[in-house]
This record gives C-alpha cells, structure tokens and sequence, in this order.
C-alpha cells in the first residue's frame, strides 16, 4: 500500500470483545495527519472508516478490505468558558476530559454513557446518549462541527446555519465525513453530586406507571425482570436521580 508507514495491521473489536479482526490501521497525531492517511487510502482504493475509544458495541468499527483510522490522537481542549459553559475541542477529547475540567465550575454535558472514555468525535458519530436518555442525547450540547470530507477539505457545519446537514452528521455514524473538532455548550448543574430514588416493583404494568411518574428527573434506570412469568413479569428495580443543590 502506498504510503504504508501510516497503517499498521492490529486487531479491532467493539465494547463487547467478541468481533476483533485484523486491520490496517493509522494514528495520526494531528489534522494533517489524518488527512494525509485518508489521501493515501483513497490512492489504493479502500473505504475509510473513523474510529474514537472503541467503546462502540458490535462490528461498527471494523472495515472489512478497507482501513480504520483513529482519531485518539487529535485531541484536547481549544478554548473554554467556565462563565458561559462553551467548550471547542478537537474530536479525540474524551468526555471525562471535558467533565474533569466543566464539573468544578458547574457544568457537566448531556447524554453521557457508561464509559467517559468515549470521545467527542464517536459521541457525535453515535449521538450517544445515557441515563438521561429519557430527555435528551448528546446532540443537545453540539452547537457546530468541524467535519473533513472525503475531498480532504474541512467544512463547518453549525446546527443554526445547516440544519439539515447538521441533523444527518448526529448520529451519521461518520458516513457523511470525519469529525475533526466540536463546539460544544454544557448543561448548568447546582452540583456535581445527585440525589438518588429506588424503587421495587412487582409487574411491568408498575414498573411503567413509576417511570411515568417520575418523567422529569433527571436520570433514571431500570432493571427490568423479563424472565419471570405470569404477574410479575416486568418486575424490576428502578433507580431515579436528580442533580442536588449545594
């Protein structure tokens, strides 16, 4: 392959660790980089595939007789607001990079899932969303992003001004270009602690009617039993949280 100092042949898996294939694969470190690697897949033909953490579950990282590049290496934090909680970053950043540095002031970010090493690039691909999913996803924080097509230029695209663009890159799983950097806005918290509700109940009918009851917390979870017959399927334990005040 030309230009074959870029890829190297690892294994890649999803979350759950039961699909890992060998693939080329690129670390760029920087814009350039990455443009570069995508430049030198293009020259042999093979399709492109953007990966952040790998913390996405099944095979939708791998690339079969193509070659997955991964954007880990462009990270970090370009500018930050702790008065207004607006965040650009470059789409390596992980989520606890940016909740390290936004909880202390105040501020903490929408649709956040299981693992905080999740980066901004794949939350965006993914439209990841978490125990608040019941109000909001991720998408609710990004206000613009650097996208680079396969022409190898870089658009911005602002949810005001390219709605419909906009709309297609969350959760596009990186099929409309790779997401280089983010402007995001975070979500105004009283603390950094939650005050937390849990509640047993005994059939799904229950289980339903507490969720309902309690639609406007701000996180909820449930273990649902869907195993038990009778009466008592859908019994479960269901966890409500709300951010508590100082």
């Amino acid at each position: 392959m030309a230009g074959a100092a870029l890829y190297r042949e690892q294994l890649v898996g999803g979350w759950a660790g039961r699909t890992h294939r060998p693939h080329l694969v690129a670390r760029p470190a920087d814009l350039a980089g990455l443009q570069q690697a995508l430049a030198e897949a293009h020259a042999t033909g093979r399709s492109v595939i953007a990966m952040g953490a790998g913390c996405s579950y099944a095979d939708q990282i791998q690339n079969g007789q193509g070659v997955v590049i991964d954007c880990r290496g462009l990270a970090g934090v370009e500018t930050w607001d702790p008065a207004t909680g607006r965040l650009a970053v470059r789409a390596g950043t992980t989520l606890a990079d940016i909740l390290r540095l936004g909880l202390p002031s105040g501020w903490t970010l929408p649709g956040v899932p299981g693992s905080f090493m999740v980066t901004v690039g794949g939350a965006i691909a993914n439209n990841v969303h978490g125990k608040d999913a019941h109000r909001f996803s991720f998408g609710r924080a990004v206000r613009a992003v650097e996208l680079l097509g396969a022409d190898g230029g870089v658009t911005t695209v602002t949810r005001d001004g390219d709605g419909l663009l906009f709309r297609g890159v969350l959760g596009g799983m990186g099929l409309l270009g790779i997401v280089v950097a983010a402007e995001l806005q975070l979500e105004r918290i009283p603390s950094a602690w939650v005050e937390v509700e849990t509640v047993r109940t005994f059939s799904l009918a229950e289980s339903l009617e507490v969720f309902e009851r309690r639609s406007e917390r701000d996180f909820a979870l449930g273990w649902i039993n869907s195993l038990a017959s009778g009466a008592r399927q859908g019994a479960g334990v269901i966890s409500f949280a709300r951010w508590a005040e100082r």
